[in-house]
C-alpha cells in the first residue's frame, strides 16, 4: 500500500460514526456508488447515541426450511422435489416426506431459503422458514 493510502486510512480511524456517516454520503453523492453495508439491511440509522440501531429481522440471515405438510396427492411430487435439492436418495427423502414437519435444511442463507421454498411450494408442499 503507498504512504498515502496509509496516511488516509489513519486519517480515518481518527472519525467519529457521525462524522464516517458525513464522509460516505459525500462519497456516495460525489461518486454516485452506493456503499450500503448490506441488502438485507433495509433500514439503519444513527440513534441519538451516535451508534447505528439496525432493525434486528432484517439481520436474519441464516434461516431453517422446514417441510410442514404434504397434500397425500402431492407427495411423489414433493419427494422428486427434496430429491433435487438434497441429493438425497429415495429412502432418505420419503422419510422427510413422512415425517413432517421435518427441517430440510438449516442455517442456511435467506434468499437460498426463500428459492427453495418457492421450488417446494409450487409441487405442493407447504413450507415454512425459521
Amino acid at each position: 500500500m503507498s504512504d498515502k493510502i496509509v496516511s488516509i486510512l489513519e486519517e480515518l480511524k481518527t472519525l467519529n460514526l457521525t462524522e464516517t456517516s458525513h464522509l460516505v454520503k459525500q462519497i456516495e453523492d460525489t461518486f454516485k456508488v452506493n456503499a450500503s453495508l448490506n441488502p438485507l439491511i433495509q433500514q439503519s440509522f444513527i440513534d441519538d447515541s451516535g451508534y447505528f440501531s439496525i432493525i434486528e429481522d432484517e439481520l436474519d440471515t441464516e434461516l431453517s426450511v422446514v417441510l410442514e405438510e404434504v397434500p397425500t396427492t402431492k407427495k411423489i411430487e414433493v419427494l422428486k422435489a427434496i430429491r433435487n435439492l438434497t441429493s438425497l436418495g429415495l429412502k432418505e427423502a420419503k422419510e422427510i416426506v413422512d415425517s413432517v414437519p421435518k427441517t430440510i435444511f438449516s442455517g442456511i442463507p435467506r434468499n437460498e431459503a426463500e428459492d427453495i421454498k418457492k421450488q417446494l411450494e409450487s409441487v405442493g408442499g407447504k413450507i415454512s422458514l425459521q
